[in-house]
C-alpha cells in the first residue's frame, strides 16, 4: 500500500461511521446519503488524482492531493452537477467563504444527452466539520 494511502486509512480509521474501500493505489470515501458525494484518490507513480464523482484533479504533492481528498469530506466544499436527463455532463467544486458560496474549479464532458431537460443538484458531504 503507498504510503498516502496509508495516511489516509490511518486518519479515517477515527471515524467508524464512514463507509471506506482502500487498495494498493487508492483510498475512497462513500457518501452518508443521497445528498453527498464520492470522494476518490488515486496514487500513481508520479502523480496523484483526486475525485468528487465526476470532477477531478491532478496533484504531483502530496500534501496537496491530501488536502483535496479532505476538502471534499468537509462541510466547506459542494459540488454542484448539472445533468440532461440523468446524464451527469459538468460539475463544479464550490468553497463556502463568509457564507456564500464562490466556484473553484469545474470538469465536463463533450458529448451529454444535451436535447434532455436540464437540471442541476447541489451535492454536499460533511462529514467533517469545518472550524
Amino acid at each position: 500500500m503507498k504510503e498516502i494511502i496509508q495516511k489516509i486509512q490511518n486518519k479515517l480509521d477515527k471515524y467508524p461511521n464512514l463507509k471506506t474501500e482502500y487498495g494498493d493505489n487508492y483510498a475512497i470515501v462513500y457518501p452518508a446519503d443521497e445528498n453527498g458525494f464520492k470522494v476518490r484518490l488515486d496514487a500513481g507513480d508520479t502523480e496523484y488524482t483526486v475525485s468528487y464523482s465526476g470532477w477531478h484533479d491532478h496533484f504531483e504533492d502530496p500534501d496537496e492531493a491530501l488536502n483535496c481528498f479532505g476538502f471534499g469530506l468537509s462541510d466547506n466544499c459542494r459540488l454542484k452537477v448539472y445533468l440532461h436527463g440523468d446524464s451527469e455532463y459538468k460539475w463544479k467544486v464550490e468553497y463556502l467563504k463568509n457564507r456564500k458560496w464562490h466556484k473553484d474549479s469545474e470538469t465536463g464532458v463533450l458529448f451529454f444527452k444535451f436535447w434532455q431537460k436540464k437540471k442541476i443538484v447541489y451535492l454536499q458531504n460533511k462529514l467533517v466539520k469545518s472550524l
